[in-house]
């Protein structure tokens, strides 16, 4: 395989991972690995609940590392292993046919101590976004907890930026509908 090039604005390992061969990016797999675990994670786990999160997370990569020869720098690295994490996500919400109300496993109720105002508002959030269908709540998740552009959010999902802005503003929409629902907003 012919060396695709520098990547600007990466570490000189990411790099090396992205430019070389399979058998001299070994030790530039370990910077992808650090660099980008947390994200993953992050990412799956917020499609996924905590439902095999630490074996999805692992697939992801093992996916990294099998295809990393197939990514061709039309866009930038991350927005690559975004798509992977996605589409792992996706695939595993549809394998296992999880039901909205089974990702994330905490009832609200399970913390009554008035104390706790962060994990029910944590909670809440994570019921609001289980309430959104699945095209809704991914463009949510990118957007504002991973803090894509449209444009990554755009080429990530393969799908055209105007319906991302379309998803997002609808997402938001039924965010404050259920908000409202529950007595949070007026």
């Amino acid at each position: 395989m012919a060396s695709r090039g520098v990547i600007n604005g990466l570490s000189p390992l990411l790099d090396a991972f992205f430019a070389s061969p399979k058998g001299e990016a070994e030790k530039a797999f370990k910077a992808v690995f650090i660099r980008y675990h947390p994200m993953v994670r992050g990412v799956l786990y917020r499609i996924c609940g905590d439902s095999e999160l630490e074996d999805l997370t692992q697939e992801v990569f093992m996916t990294i590392w099998r295809k990393f020869s197939s990514f061709e720098n039309r866009s930038h690295p991350k927005t690559w292993v975004y798509r992977i994490c996605v589409n792992k996500g996706i695939d595993h919400l549809r394998k296992k046919k999880v039901r909205k109300e089974d990702v994330f496993e905490h009832p609200i109720e399970e913390h009554p101590d008035p104390k706790s105002s962060y994990i029910e508002e944590k909670l809440l959030v994570e019921k609001a976004l289980e309430s959104l269908s699945e095209e809704h709540r991914l463009v949510l998740i990118l957007h504002i907890f991973e803090e894509l552009t449209l444009e990554d959010i755009s080429e990530v999902l393969e799908i055209p930026v105007g319906t991302v802005k379309s998803r997002i503003y609808h997402a938001k929409q039924k965010i404050r509908a259920f908000l409202k629902q529950k007595g949070c907003l007026s």
